[in-house]
């Protein structure tokens, strides 16, 4: 490596950026590295995080699309699970129907067997009257020809009074004859009575018959009316039997057909309210599942990468902030020594080391006794500033790997008691060096012990000569 410190090179580095300043530092002494290794994992990391920000943008919609799909999915579950209610409470509603059917069927043929029992009742009753009836139309006639029979004998016996009043009613036989007259009348009204009491009880019986027979007309008409009824029921009952088989088996308990009419409207509004709803929903939230998984993985894996090279990264800055502090005070100690030797003081400090890009190397210096302030381009004369960069870059010399150094004019706007000062300290700090040092001034040279070689350059008649100046 060949370190030349130029002509102006001491006034512009005097107006350099501390951010500079400390980059040419690390330039100068080896310590590049360092940042170069930083920005390294720096790229490394700004391609993680761009990555990862790719990730999370991914996931973020994979996200979306997933909880739309799971609450598609999650539609879709509780749309096949209604559906399968459905499907069994439609069943249930068919074997309902054929119960409430089969019980319409029994009821009615409970109703035809009590109307047939009250029917054979009302003709058991009709032919116990009619046997009555026919007893008491017996009774009536004879007790009519009892009655005849007494009527022609009280004719008789009324013709035998009439002849016996003729001759006179003086004979034994007329107070026979008119006794059994008057028996006879006792008798006559007797049967009169008897016939009038059959009669009676005949014609309330006839008229009980005539009503029952008309009862019986008529529930022989409802038996028949209901029997066409039953027929009518039962084929109804065989074609429910049909579907409820062709539904499905008969379940294990059937109720009400309105309970179970309720509960399937129910469903029916709850999958109406559902709305259309994909069959690929399982399907597709397991695709966006299986994606969102991978995604989040990767997202993991560059989390963990994220971590192991910010981990890293604070490992490199914290070596090139040890690096910048060791050689930064080792360099301000020298520094500090060659400005003591010129009467003044100062001190070389790094600002805002917790960032890499910011950091910035300040050289401050004061003389005759006052405070040392930041050096610039502005605070310091010419001379000053000279004193304290060449300071500084002597100091900085002590730390670069170089078998040949070379300064040209730095003492342009030193006065001489500084120069001579600069001039010994150059042969002070390098006269062990193994490296040579080319000092090109127009000054007159100081010349000090050990091995200086002192080259003349000169213009004589337009032409320049070298000469060699030895003890």
């Amino acid at each position: 490596m060949l370190v030349i410190m130029h002509q102006n090179m001491v006034e512009e580095f005097a107006v350099v950026l501390p951010r500079d300043k400390l980059r040419l530092l690390e330039d100068a002494v080896g310590l590049t590295h360092y940042r170069e290794r930083i920005m390294d994992v720096r790229g490394r990391l700004e391609g993680v995080l761009k990555d990862e920000a790719e990730v999370k943008s991914m996931l973020e919609k994979a996200k979306a699309n997933l909880d739309f799909w799971r609450g598609e999915y999650e539609k879709l579950k509780v749309r096949d699970e209604l559906m399968k209610r459905k499907g069994e409470l439609e069943v249930e509603l068919a074997w309902s129907k054929f119960n409430r059917k089969l019980k319409s069927v029994n009821d009615l043929k409970a109703r035809i067997e009590g109307l047939k029992g009250k029917l054979d009742s009302l003709k058991r009753s009709y032919d116990e009257l009619s046997s009555e009836i026919k007893v008491l139309e017996e009774d009536m006639i004879q007790v009519e020809l009892e009655r005849r029979r007494i009527m022609d004998m009280l004719i008789e016996y009324s013709r035998m009074i009439g002849r016996l009043e003729a001759l006179g009613r003086v004979s034994g036989d007329f107070e026979e004859v008119s006794s059994k007259f008057s028996k006879l009348r006792v008798d006559f009204e007797d049967a009169c009575k008897r016939f009038e009491s059959i009669f009676r009880d005949y014609v309330g019986k006839f008229s009980s018959r005539a009503i029952l027979g008309y009862r019986i007309e008529e529930l022989s008409s409802e038996v028949k009316l209901r029997e066409r009824d039953l027929k009518s029921l039962e084929g109804e009952l065989e074609s429910l039997l049909e579907d409820a088989k062709r539904a499905g088996p008969m379940p294990s308990t059937v109720r009400d057909l309105d309970e179970v009419n309720s509960d399937l409207i129910m469903v029916n509004a709850r999958i109406e309210a559902l709305g259309p709803v994909s069959t690929e929903a399982e399907k597709m939230y397991n695709s966006f599942n299986s994606t969102f998984n991978e995604l989040s993985e990767r997202a993991k894996i560059l989390s963990e990468n994220r971590e192991a090279i910010l981990r890293e990264l604070n490992d490199r800055v914290e070596a090139w902030r040890k690096a910048i502090i060791n050689i930064v005070s080792e360099i301000n100690g020298i520094y500090r020594d060659l400005l003591s030797e010129l009467n003044a003081t100062g001190y070389v400090r790094v600002t805002n080391l917790d960032d890499v890009e910011k950091a910035g190397l300040e050289i401050l210096v004061g003389f005759r006794g006052s405070e040392p302030i930041l050096l610039d381009g502005y605070s310091q004369s010419g001379g000053e500033r000279t004193t304290a960069i060449v300071s500084f870059l002597l100091a900085a010399q002590r730390f670069i790997k170089s078998p040949f150094r070379a300064v040209d004019e730095f003492d342009i706007h030193m006065d001489p008691r500084n120069r001579e000062a600069i001039f010994k300290c150059i042969l002070s700090y390098f006269k062990d060096a193994e490296a040579q040092y080319l000092a090109i001034t127009p000054s007159p040279v100081i010349v000090g012990e050990g091995r200086v070689n002192i080259i003349f350059v000169q213009n004589v008649g337009g032409k320049s000569e070298v000469k060699v100046v030895s003890k």
